[in-house]
């Protein structure tokens, strides 16, 4: 089972909507221990969570997503509704063509598990790596590229790989704390902006495209976590193979997104 705070970064979902969630019974936790009150939840839920921020996204409120999952709760009456909701979308005007096309996409979605779980782990050893790093508060997620600007402005030429660490405790809907690196054996250890990444075991998984992929691909992590007896044991990162910079095609984008593991039990 995962803390909260785990689990807000798995299901991409702040600590505080997690419990507002919980008080509303759309998102309860799966055991909350009885002396210390802290609350646990379990990968089987990380499904659940991607359906409600998916939901969200397409603009439904809370009280009818929780009316949508309560009875909607298979494929063919989801479908049906979904495309009710579509047709009546698409009367609008333009500036909600966009939800549209999410609904669209959620409808061809319905019935499969791979929406969220299509995304094969690995356990991967990382050695200690060499880099140049900047860390900062920036507004969102989405805004990554203003520190890899900054970091581009101050490092020499070179060939580097792109990682990026978030440190929040829990997914952050506002002022993240982000650390972008450029990894290379030749970073110069007298560099102002010098660092060494610890070495780490982690479970990894491959995102082909598009970054609006990565809850699902934290929904799988979480899961081998879980059936695999491991704990999360640090700051998530992601490792860009193919970043915009090198491909402004979205579909050529590949991104390695990976959980530090805490050592074994046994």
């Amino acid at each position: 089972m995962f803390r909260i705070g785990e689990f807000s970064r798995l299901a991409m979902i702040s600590i505080r909507m997690l419990r507002h969630y919980d008080k509303l019974g759309l998102l309860r936790p799966g055991y909350i221990d009885p002396d210390s009150g802290y609350r646990y939840y379990e990968a089987a839920q990380l499904c659940t969570a991607g359906r409600i921020r998916a939901l969200r996204a397409l603009g439904f409120g809370l009280a009818e997503t929780s009316e949508i999952l309560t009875r909607y709760g298979d494929a063919d009456s989801l479908r049906r509704y979904l495309m009710q909701s579509l047709s009546r979308t698409q009367a609008q005007a333009r500036v909600l063509e966009a939800r549209a096309v999410l609904l669209a996409s959620a409808i061809e979605q319905v019935g499969k598990d791979e929406m969220f779980m299509n995304y094969p782990v690995e356990c991967k050893k990382f050695f200690v790596r060499k880099a140049y790093c900047l860390r900062d508060i920036i507004p969102r997620y989405e805004d990554e590229g203003i520190l890899w600007r900054r970091l581009g402005e101050q490092v020499p030429d070179g060939t580097y790989q792109a990682v990026s660490v978030y440190f929040d405790e829990g997914y952050r809907e506002s002022d993240v704390d982000v650390q972008v690196c450029m990894v290379s054996d030749a970073a110069d250890p007298s560099h102002p902006l010098y660092c060494e990444l610890a070495a780490v075991e982690a479970a990894s998984t491959m995102v082909h495209g598009r970054h609006d992929q990565t809850s699902a691909a934290c929904a799988a992590l979480g899961a081998w976590i879980e059936a695999n007896g491991r704990q999360i044991g640090g700051c998530m990162f992601s490792i860009y193979h193919v970043s915009p910079a090198m491909d402004q095609n979205p579909d050529k984008w590949v991104t390695e997104v990976c959980l530090p593991l805490q050592p074994p039990l046994f």
